[in-house]
């Protein structure tokens, strides 16, 4: 009796050993994970744990601010510090604050108030800083005012002609409306009539903190001074402006009078340093109460003066936006300065006032709230909007985001380091979540929920101020690589992390199977640190439990390989985690060919 042969199961292998990262789509490719906590693609191919970050120290109030350039500069409260030097106790603690560099300077907005880190005394404080604008006012003075030359001598006033003159003594007569000046002499032993190039304005403490080439405002005098002017020349109690009087002129201030000179700076939403100026934008309204929607510069090389239109280069400029909408953002990029609102991006292009061009792209900008996402790396600027993350060129925006499904997020802070783009945000759930973009190989990966207030670029590292419940301690992302200054300044507080909990769950395997074909085995390579762990579990026809395959542990460095028999199921999904460092070098499943159920 003759049986018919069995023909024996065929069994397939196909092995995954380069692995991407996050794919939250509903049908995910098999190498990359639907969620990761704590991984990184740093050894790419491989899949690993993130490295140890370093608490530094915790911080005594609540911060409003974190810079990075030329040192680190944080707010506390109404306290800015300096290389962790305090160095200001006053600025306002309503407002949140932008902190900008322009050469040695570190100027704090809106409070306007800067410090010259390049006058550091042997205790680390700044001995040159102060506000950019200056307000003085005054009641109860004597002012003198009066036509002058400026660069020459002080004319004699007086309506008889002086005794004894001098070869080029000014004489300013006063017997007459309108005065008229004469310059005597010597040679010809003659007074001739000059014209004034300048008003002189005495009063005492009229000059403190105006310089040569300040545009202010002079309230208060009257006399045809009153307005907008450009400080010619200072002395003591003395201050020049261009311009023409006619007459000599005292004046007394009583107790409910006053005279007001102000060097000013415009209420900006955000600034940027850009070719040896700032830049500012605003919608909404102006130190004189009028809604604007406006974008300004600096005088060119002095943060100090926003208010100086002498049709020189270095002057100051201020233009009108058409759009409508909030500005969300400002970033100096190839050249050009980027005003963004949330669905446009307007680019300022020139090297002076007179060439100054605007020019508007209806491209998605930056979300409300999301300003610190911008950041600037390789050529390319990323950037949160309402639709998830860009990356921008200097052409149309690309979108890079979509592996992070279509959940939306907001209140995005940002940095870059180690050619990748950490992004701390709020998802739906009101919870804060790290997510990183490695830009070379175009990779999402979770961290945690951590909960980053700031991000910030320093040496090879990134600094950031997390909050957890009511504290708020400084960090630094990386362990490798720890900062010659963060050593010094907090050697006593800084702790490294210890080993931390991690996982990679995998998205639904299985669906591009067809019905004579099942998983038979799985085979997974996996190397991990001594006093580390690694668990694998499955969860199989979209149930909601994990069960717990196998556990390996170790207490040495070692590398095995581990087979999973996974019970007979349409679909599946694998869950791997652990604590402590991991690298995952290969999944292979084994395919098995089967008779189909009739």
């Amino acid at each position: 009796m003759f049986f018919p042969k069995l023909k024996p199961y065929k069994l397939s292998e196909n092995t995954i050993s380069t692995f991407g990262g996050i794919d939250k789509n509903a049908v995910g490719i098999e190498n990359l994970f639907f969620d990761t906590q704590n991984t990184t693609s740093a050894n790419f191919p491989l899949v690993s744990t993130r490295e140890k970050r370093v608490t530094l120290t915790t911080l005594n109030n609540v911060p409003s601010a974190l810079h990075t350039t030329n040192g680190i500069t944080f707010v506390l409260g109404s306290s800015l510090y300096y290389n962790n030097v305090l160095q200001f106790s006053g600025l306002d603690t309503t407002s949140k604050k932008q902190i900008v560099s322009m050469g040695s300077n570190i100027i704090v907005f809106p409070d306007n108030y800067y410090i010259d880190t390049m006058t550091l005394n042997e205790n680390g404080v700044c001995k040159e800083k102060g506000y950019l604008n200056c307000l003085t006012s005054f009641n109860q003075v004597d002012i003198c005012v009066y036509p002058c030359i400026l660069g020459m001598s002080y004319p004699f006033i007086s309506d008889t002609q002086p005794q004894n003159p001098t070869d080029s003594m000014l004489w300013l007569d006063i017997s007459s409306i309108p005065n008229k000046m004469f310059i005597y002499s010597s040679q010809s032993n003659t007074w001739s009539d000059i014209v004034p190039t300048h008003i002189c304005i005495m009063a005492d403490h009229i000059h403190e903190g105006i310089k040569v080439g300040d545009g202010v405002e002079i309230r208060g005098i009257g006399d045809g001074i009153d307005g907008q002017h450009i400080i010619a020349g200072v002395e003591e109690s003395i201050i020049y402006i261009s311009g023409y009087i006619d007459r000599y002129t005292e004046i007394s201030l009583g107790t409910k009078e006053s005279y007001s000179i102000e060097r000013s700076v415009p209420v900006m939403d955000f600034v940027c340093e850009h070719q040896n100026r700032l830049f500012g934008c605003r919608y909404g309204l102006n130190k004189q109460g009028e809604f604007v929607n406006e974008i300004y510069a600096s005088k060119l090389g002095d943060p100090t003066n926003w208010n100086v239109y002498q049709g020189l280069s270095t002057d100051s400029y201020s233009a009108s936006c058409g759009s409508e909408g909030e500005f969300t953002g400002i970033a100096s990029y190839m050249g050009n300065v980027l005003f963004f609102k949330e669905n446009s991006i307007h680019r300022l292009h020139g090297t002076k006032p007179s060439n100054f061009t605007l020019y508007n792209d209806n491209y998605p900008g930056i979300k409300k709230g999301s300003y610190p996402s911008l950041c600037i790396c390789n050529g390319s600027l990323f950037y949160h909007s309402n639709e998830g993350i860009y990356s921008y060129s200097g052409s149309s925006p690309v979108f890079i985001s979509r592996a992070l499904g279509f959940d939306k997020f907001t209140d995005a802070v940002a940095s870059v380091g180690k050619n990748m783009y950490f992004v701390c945000m709020t998802d739906k759930n009101q919870n804060r979540q790290l997510y990183v973009y490695d830009f070379i190989r175009e990779i999402w990966h979770r961290h945690d929920s951590s909960n980053y207030l700031f991000l910030s670029k320093y040496d090879n590292n990134i600094l950031g101020i997390k909050r957890f419940e009511n504290k708020y301690t400084l960090e630094l992302l990386f362990s490798s690589e720890i900062p010659e200054k963060c050593q010094s300044f907090f050697s006593s507080s800084m702790k490294i992390e210890n080993n931390f909990d991690w996982y990679a769950e995998s998205g639904l395997i299985g669906l591009s199977f067809d019905d004579c074909k099942y998983l038979n085995k799985l085979k997974v390579r996996v190397e991990i640190d001594k006093d580390s762990s690694f668990s694998i579990y499955v969860q199989t026809d979209s149930e909601q439990n994990w069960e717990l395959f196998e556990t390996l542990t170790t207490t040495k460095l070692t590398s095995r390989t581990l087979h999973i028999l996974p019970p007979r199921c349409d679909h599946f999904r694998l869950k791997f985690a652990g604590k402590g460092n991991f690298k995952l070098y290969s999944i292979t499943k084994v395919i098995e060919n089967a008779g189909e159920v009739v």
